[in-house]
């Protein structure tokens, strides 16, 4: 099944600075080129999911230009193709009752999975064919976030404090934290054209304790692992470094937005040492720096129940259970709520 919608070129459409280049990319980015794209939606096991619904955007900077915006429904191979003038970018949202929100977009002018070229005025690679995941709603529970808070009171340059990743506090006298989950120690020296900044966490003061990094799923609401790896390589320190010179800001090493930990914390063993009892959850990326210094603690994810490694979050899946534009507006009601957790020295 294919749904072709072609819009009018402008008479007189909004033209934006344009470097020199090729004229056939030049035309496309002022006037529009075609551009046509099947997808193939799939679940986890690579089975095609068939009666999706796709949300389609093709959109335009050019002055008169509408964009496109229709709804397609998947064939029983889990296809379907459009076609349609454009000269910035396609969107696609798939939903699925049963299944995670999946999105896609391709930004024409400014591809990084393939060289950017227009050819008899299309966008290539033209008829392209782009899979898409939807991942299944299986046992989602509700998940502890701590909420964001500001903390304005500074640990001591070199000195570990502890950080309760439950209550989203410092541990006393700096906050009403409860156990210390990690502790930190966030260093700056000074250099001669800058300065120098390290960030310490150690999950060491209780037994396997510890993190593994992970990269997110972005294309998914559902963008982690279903469940924490009990067997997984559970790291107990991490350090991140940062250091600005004369010539500008160098970022050595830090947890970026794209990635995420999952933790095991709250540890208890046996007379012989065995593990017996953990709680587990996850970090959504970013732990970055702030200047003069401290650090970005992104949201927090936690399981109450010990030894209970479900790390499926009941508000996103319901979240992905409405409608399309339910699930729009409570999205931006929700990015309008602090997203990260802000812990400042």
């Amino acid at each position: 099944m294919m749904y072709k919608i072609i819009a009018l070129v402008s008479l007189c459409p909004f033209v934006l600075p344009v470097a020199a280049m090729d004229p056939a990319m030049e035309d496309a980015i002022r006037h529009g080129a075609m551009a046509r794209i099947s997808y193939r939606v799939i679940d986890e096991e690579g089975a095609p999911v068939s009666n999706a619904v796709a949300h389609v955007w093709f959109s335009s900077y050019a002055r008169h230009q509408d964009d496109a915006n229709w709804k397609v429904l998947t064939d029983t191979n889990g296809m379907f193709t459009v076609e349609h003038r454009t000269n910035e970018s396609l969107d696609c949202g798939f939903d699925k009752e049963g299944y995670y929100h999946s999105s896609d977009q391709i930004l024409f002018r400014e591809r990084k999975d393939v060289p950017v070229k227009v050819v008899d005025g299309k966008w290539q690679p033209y008829g392209e064919t782009r899979t898409v995941v939807l991942k299944k709603i299986k046992n989602p529970i509700r998940l502890r976030d701590p909420g964001a808070r500001y903390r304005y009171k500074y640990p001591e340059s070199g000195k570990w404090t502890g950080f309760d990743l439950v209550c989203g506090d410092w541990m006393p006298p700096l906050g009403n934290g409860k156990c210390a989950d990690m502790m930190i120690r966030y260093v700056r020296e000074p250099r001669p054209d800058g300065y120098f900044k390290s960030l310490d966490i150690t999950f060491t003061n209780n037994p396997y304790a510890g993190v593994y990094l992970m990269n997110r799923d972005s294309y998914s609401e559902m963008d982690s692992v279903y469940e924490a790896n009990t067997n997984g390589e559970y790291v107990g320190s991490l350090r991140y470094e940062f250091e600005r010179t004369a010539k500008g800001n160098h970022i050595i090493s830090e947890l970026g937005s794209g990635q995420y930990l999952v933790f095991r914390i709250r540890t208890e063993v046996d007379d012989d040492g065995n593990l017996i009892s953990a709680h587990y959850g996850r970090i959504m990326g970013a732990l970055q720096y702030l200047d003069p210094g401290g650090m970005v603690l992104g949201p927090v994810f936690y399981n109450p129940t010990p030894n209970d490694t479900n790390l499926e979050d009941a508000e996103t899946a319901r979240l992905s259970r409405l409608g399309y534009k339910q699930r729009l507006e409570q999205q931006e009601q929700h990015k309008k709520k602090p997203r990260f957790k802000w812990v400042f020295w």
